[in-house]
């Protein structure tokens, strides 16, 4: 029973990831493998480069345990991070538990296969500081089969231990956002939190561990005192069995605790009725609106009542905001540095303004909410297309979120770089254009793709906005798009084109562009909206 629930779990993973949307399956399995391995490879080839370097010194210095100790415990805070909330979901708020737990299936079971199904979310989260840090060690110095098949059963320990814990962590998540009145934005604000926390200390990673490096006789020492870790440290680098077996011994006991203890209370646990922060009636009035105005607010409820649609669409903005007032508030530091820079190369110091608005681009390219406004319709879509408006409109009204969510940072952003970088006024006003243009296409190309890929027989909206076809064509074409800017940008300026040129014919291509995409979202686009279901 346990491998039919296991399949089954797998199953419906495969199912989202294909989508019920009619189309070539081979295809989008292809572009979800092709950017998954380009995601996954570059956060390992990063990783390593950042181990490789400090391995051997420690080592050298006979601390060689510590080098396991330090990226062990950035493997279980990765897993145990980004586990927290599939573990709130798929343990505490599957909305198959009824059905399940109707049938002659032992709870223990269900709960088993959901913990081991999250294991396989821990591992591949993992992973990426694992395989580099297996590498990086085993790869330079010398080792012993027991030492390689110990790093690999710990590594495998320390996913169940990461399980227990983000176990814990999503029961009392489930619980706080049951009784919270503003469930989405508490969701939203922690999720944005967990990811600042884990980017500041990619960013930092590097001086963290030059510290570490400095004072590793003293950190080693202190560690000491800490049993569990010399022990793993040791079975890591030595292979010794002994410290082997305690290890596995105190990373499998916590699972199989926090197993034991929800065993005995899922059922209450998955079907308890939490009760939810009351809300007191104000009657507040009722305004008449304009057509648009109603579409927009309509527009944004359905953007601002789902917290994954929020984290995985507005990202982008959210990065363009942080650099924007990053750079107001370190504008004269990053000036000094740019004409220090000029000094040395002359030729750069003139494109340090147009490399800025590309970098804007590219933050842009993340993902925006146009590319999932369509497929968030879903079964309901019919109600857009009967109401007595055009479908012009509605369109437009899906579009102008994506606007109005980019188009603020952006013009802060523009704004710093044009007082941080002097330049001639053609130039100034073209590299100003372009971020404005880009992120104007972007919103613009994302909703004609999901014009032509919606998908709206989805169970869970999480589907559209994170595994969906549109979603990864469209982050595909925006990528290749900033490429093919730089890389023409380049060769252009080789070619004796200057940089005001090469940026105002950027420019007009992308005016050109969104010309002619609004041209069929106003056209035949908004004749085959009306045609969907």
């Amino acid at each position: 029973m346990l491998k039919t629930l296991l399949k089954v779990n797998f199953a419906s993973y495969a199912k989202l990831l294909r989508g019920k949307s009619k189309g070539n399956t081979a295809v989008k399995t292809a572009l979800y493998v092709l950017l998954f391995a380009w995601v996954f490879g570059v956060f390992i080839w990063t990783y390593y480069n950042i181990f490789a370097s400090f391995a051997p010194t420690l080592d050298a210095m006979g601390h060689g345990w510590l080098y396991f100790v330090y990226t062990g415990i950035m493997a279980f805070v990765l897993m145990c991070i980004f586990s927290v909330f599939a573990s709130k979901t798929q343990l505490y708020e599957a909305k198959d538990n009824d059905f399940l737990l109707s049938l002659p299936i032992r709870p223990s079971l269900i709960l088993l296969s959901r913990m081991l199904t999250l294991l396989l979310i821990n591992l591949l989260f993992g992973l990426l500081v694992l395989i580099p840090e297996g590498l990086a060690w085993y790869g330079q110095m010398s080792f012993t089969p027991t030492a390689l098949l110990s790093f690999v059963l710990t590594g495998l320990s320390m996913s169940l231990a990461a399980i227990a814990l983000s176990s814990l962590f999503g029961w009392l998540l489930a619980v706080l956002s049951s009784r919270i009145r503003r469930r989405t934005l508490f969701e939203t604000v922690l999720s944005i939190a967990f990811l600042a926390v884990y980017f500041i200390f990619f960013a930092r990673l590097n001086g963290i561990l030059s510290e570490l490096l400095t004072n590793a006789d003293e950190i080693a020492e202190s560690m000491s005192s800490f049993a569990l870790l010399v022990w793993y440290g040791t079975a890591c680098r030595d292979g010794a069995l002994f410290e082997l077996l305690l290890t596995l011994l105190c990373l499998v006991l916590p699972f199989a605790a926090v197993y034991a203890i929800l065993s005995k209370s899922f059922i209450k646990t998955a079907t308890a009725k939490r009760g939810a922060a009351k809300i007191r009636y104000v009657d507040k009035g009722q305004r008449v609106k304009s057509v648009g105005a109603a579409l927009r607010k309509k527009e944004w409820s359905l953007f601002l009542s789902n917290s994954t649609y929020i984290i995985n669409c507005a990202l982008g903005a959210i990065f363009i905001l942080a650099a924007g007032v990053a750079l107001l508030i370190y504008r004269e530091d990053v000036a000094a540095f740019a004409e220090m820079m000029g000094y040395a190369i002359p030729e750069l110091y003139e494109l340090m303004l147009p490399l800025c608005m590309l970098i804007i681009g590219f933050f842009g390219s993340v993902s925006v909410p146009s590319v999932a406004a369509i497929s968030l319709e879903g079964r309901s879509i019919w109600v857009a297309q009967t109401i007595p408006v055009k479908p012009q409109r509605v369109l437009t009204a899906k579009l102008s979120v994506s606007l109005w969510l980019y188009m603020p940072p952006v013009l802060l952003c523009v704004l710093a770089v044009l007082l941080t970088f002097e330049a001639e006024p053609w130039l100034a006003a073209a590299s100003a254009l372009f971020p404005v243009l880009m992120l104007t296409l972007l919103c613009v190309m994302g909703l004609f793709i999901n014009l032509r890929h919606p998908n709206l027989s989805w169970t869970n909206p999480s589907q559209p906005i994170k595994r969906d076809a549109a979603i990864v064509i469209g982050m595909l074409l925006n990528f290749g798009i900033l490429v093919l800017f730089a890389v023409g940008g380049w060769l252009l300026l080789d070619n004796g084109l200057s940089a005001a040129g090469v940026m105002t014919l950027f420019d007009g291509v992308m005016v050109v562009a969104i010309l002619l995409l609004m041209r069929y979202l106003m056209g035949a686009g908004a004749r085959k909206f009306s045609r969907l279901g």
